[in-house]
């Protein structure tokens, strides 16, 4: 989270950003800091310009193509869906960003990585496994998607792959 968005600062100041690897995973990821840059005004300007500095630096060929009304529409669903009043909610609009936005890698990691956990919540542990799962095989760098499966593992008295998940 905050050792990512400085990651794109750095990266703007002309430090080295690990590129050729998807992140998701954590709610304001790196994804989440740049997209946001782009959408949020109110961030400054000094930010806003750090972030379009790195707008290319790591991203998918669709992530680099978004449009600025596109990615301020990934951002708001992102916002809604950690924002909305039922986790059945949170659910659908993960679902409708993966659906919406199949080639934007960096946005589907992340939502299907989300999508887990508010599947988890609901008690959907199977279809949390298979979301986590997913998660995993997009960004296999990433600690969030294993730690939240091995949870869920561990609550399906899965230890041996809980453990797996953990190390």
């Amino acid at each position: 989270c905050r050792a990512r968005a400085a990651a794109a600062a750095a990266a703007a100041d002309g430090a080295s950003l690990r590129g050729e690897e998807v992140r998701c995973g954590s709610r304001r990821g790196l994804l989440g800091a740049v997209l946001g840059a782009f959408a949020w005004g109110g961030l400054g300007r000094r930010r806003a310009a750090r972030a379009e500095a790195v707008k290319g630096a790591g991203f998918s060929e669709a992530a680099r193509r978004l449009s600025e009304d596109e990615r301020r529409k990934i951002d708001e669903l992102f916002q809604r869906a950690f924002n909305v009043a039922t986790v059945e909610e949170e659910e659908a609009i993960w679902t409708q960003i993966i659906e919406t936005y199949p080639d934007v890698d960096e946005a589907v990691c992340r939502a299907v990585s989300n999508r887990g956990n508010a599947r988890a919540r609901q008690g959907k542990l199977q279809q949390a496994v298979a979301d986590y799962s997913r998660a995993i095989e997009m960004a296999p760098g990433e600690a969030d998607p294993y730690l939240n499966r091995g949870a869920v593992f561990e609550a399906l008295g899965r230890y041996e792959e809980a453990l797996a998940d953990y190390t």
